[in-house]
């Protein structure tokens, strides 16, 4: 893997452990101009297609949205 694909690892790895069981870091995910922070990590459709890839992805999506219904309905909304 490049250094490119281990940096996009490892920003969502941090993605979601900010993200995790903290309401208040959930909250400032979908703030700001469109595309947002949430909505840029929906769109990484490349990463379904990688069965190595894909468990952090899923894992961060889900440290996103557990327990914040805002954030939840984005992630809905983008993966349809």
């Amino acid at each position: 893997m490049c250094k490119g694909g281990i940096l996009l690892l490892e920003s969502l790895l941090l993605l979601g452990y900010f993200a995790l069981f903290h309401p208040g870091n959930q909250a400032v995910l979908p703030w700001g101009k469109s595309p947002t922070i949430l909505h840029k990590v929906c769109d990484f459709p490349f990463l379904f297609r990688d069965p190595e890839l894909m468990p952090i992805l899923a894992g961060t999506l889900v440290s996103v949205y557990y327990g914040s219904e805002q954030n939840r309905d984005v992630v809905q909304q983008e993966l349809v």
